[in-house]
């Protein structure tokens, strides 16, 4: 039988047994692992590069419909994962509503173009 998943307050037990070199160490581990990590670091550390990291997932909707050779495979799989990966890391909506409107347009443009 599987292990359930940990809850919050088995996370937050876990933590507090920690000292704080291990806590620097596992967030250390999680920035070199996961670049979803760097990115919320990024904006929280550089708040002025907020705009940055949102053309970075503005790229990744983008290249799904019109990559740079080619033709874009249009997974909308894809498209919305960028979608609601910045919208975990952003802290203003508006740049959630930003990246959501640029989504619907290049879904729009995709299929003006297939016409």
């Amino acid at each position: 039988m599987a292990q359930p998943r940990p809850k919050l307050t088995a996370l937050k037990q876990y933590l507090n047994q920690l000292s704080k070199e291990e806590l620097i160490s596992d967030i250390s581990e999680f920035f070199q692992k996961f670049d979803m990590v760097k990115d919320y670091y990024q904006i929280k550390l550089y708040s002025e590069e907020i705009d940055q990291v949102r053309e970075k997932y503005k790229k990744i909707i983008e290249n799904e419909f019109f990559p740079g050779r080619g033709f874009g495979k249009a997974r909308i799989s894809v498209a919305k994962k960028a979608v609601n990966d910045y919208q975990k890391i952003a802290e203003a909506p508006i740049g959630v509503a930003d990246i959501m409107l640029f989504y619907v347009e290049q879904g729009v443009k995709f299929t003006d173009i297939a016409k």
